[in-house]
């Protein structure tokens, strides 16, 4: 069965790159090992008063994400099981009937539990805005506006609840990853740092709940019940990527030959450029005097600092200055916006380089050699592609 990664927004660009996601909440990870098929006897019993519970998530320890927000979707109402110290789940109105949940087994002993709260939330995201071609999303978010990680939801009845983390700065649209594999539809979603991008499952999250012996969130043992969810993310993730604007001026130019340009590209993790994570060469051929442009887009690590060097301007064209053939940008790569580059952008890296018809009279022609990391070649793709030769004369 072919596997197609589709993007939730027509409009996230040609350059987000190929994925299959694997994110948890590590905390949640065992959560509700079993469900309406306890029976365990403790000291206190489970107590469902409304607005008794909260959900808090968090990055793990030692690290932080800026703008990482969740939200909290209720999907089942917990319902006392008359007699013992156990709720049962009520499906809400926007799932009664699901084809894909059983709800009279979910959890139950002998059953793969993972699995079906994986499901369950995966069914449940498409009742939600994750799902852009839902016309109108019929999950109710609990809390009016993205919660900042590490705030806690308060006043959340007991129940069954789906957690998405995302970038609170992003659109749905733009934050969602659509994943469709014939009739199975895969939902993760992504936050954003200045040079990685972070890919999150979403959770299923049971409250109240209890520690089981192993450490385990569950509703079985002896402990006490807990009504305070406090789980700890592990995304995955991927570096970002930027891009750079190599523009050219040729002030005059020799007619009946081409003028050919050759460009090295070279991008190191740190400062002092010891430590290179992008190599590159490009070619410019001019006809006639003017201006130029090359956008060597989506590929070179953000945060890297880059140097191009002109390695080949012809033999009848010289730089305009002493040291115009080699350029250091200063500023280290920002990565491309999430709906794609724009050339014309402010923020866009430009190096820039200047060139003169020497009245020499000598002709030239170029090979270009060029060895890339690999770019993406279209919007399903979010990682990078094989290393490539690629050979051209003119």
């Amino acid at each position: 069965m072919t596997h197609q990664l589709e993007q939730a927004s027509e409009g996230r660009g040609m350059h987000r790159r190929s994925l299959i996601a694997v994110a948890c909440l590590v905390a949640l990870a065992c959560i509700i090992a079993a469900t309406s098929f306890v029976r365990a006897q403790t000291a206190s019993a489970v107590d469902l008063t409304p607005r008794n519970c909260s959900i808090t998530v968090n990055m793990p320890e030692g690290q932080q994400l800026d703008g990482l927000a969740f939200d909290v979707y209720q999907v089942a109402e917990a319902v006392q099981d008359p007699g013992f110290d156990a709720y049962t789940f009520k499906a809400v109105p926007a799932l009664e009937g699901e084809s894909g949940i059983d709800w009279a087994n979910l959890g139950a002993p002998g059953t793969n539990a993972a699995d079906s709260y994986k499901a369950l939330a995966q069914i449940a995201c498409g009742k939600t805005p994750l799902n852009s071609d839902a016309a109108q999303p019929s999950l109710t978010r609990v809390n009016q506006q993205p919660v900042p990680a590490g705030t806690a939801v308060e006043g959340l009845n007991a129940g069954l609840y789906l957690v998405i983390a995302h970038d609170a700065s992003l659109a749905p649209k733009q934050y969602t990853i659509k994943a469709v594999d014939g009739d199975n539809v895969t939902y993760t979603t992504i936050a954003l740092s200045p040079t990685k991008e972070y890919i999150f499952d979403p959770e299923i999250v049971a409250v109240p709940y209890k520690v089981g012996a192993n450490g385990a969130f569950t509703t079985a043992g002896n402990d006490e019940w807990h009504y305070a969810v406090n789980g700890t993310l592990k995304p995955a993730e991927q570096p970002r990527y930027g891009s750079l604007s190599i523009q050219k001026n040729l002030l005059s130019f020799a007619v009946g030959h081409p003028a050919d340009f050759v460009f090295q590209v070279d991008a190191y993790s740190d400062a002092e450029r010891t430590n290179r994570v992008y190599s590159n060469v490009v070619r410019m051929s001019f006809e006639q005097a003017g201006q130029q442009a090359y956008l060597v887009e989506g590929a070179i690590p953000a945060g890297s600092y880059v140097t191009v060097t002109e390695v080949y301007s012809g033999l009848s064209y010289r730089p305009t200055t002493e040291d115009g053939s080699v350029v250091q940008l200063a500023d280290p790569i920002v990565a491309d916006p999430i709906d794609g580059v724009d050339p014309d952008s402010d923020a866009l890296a430009v190096a820039e380089f200047t060139n003169d018809y020497d009245n020499g009279g000598n002709q030239g022609g170029s090979i270009v050699n060029n060895f890339t990391y690999g770019t993406p070649d279209d919007q399903s793709q979010r990682g990078r592609v094989d290393l490539q030769w690629i050979w051209s004369k003119e």
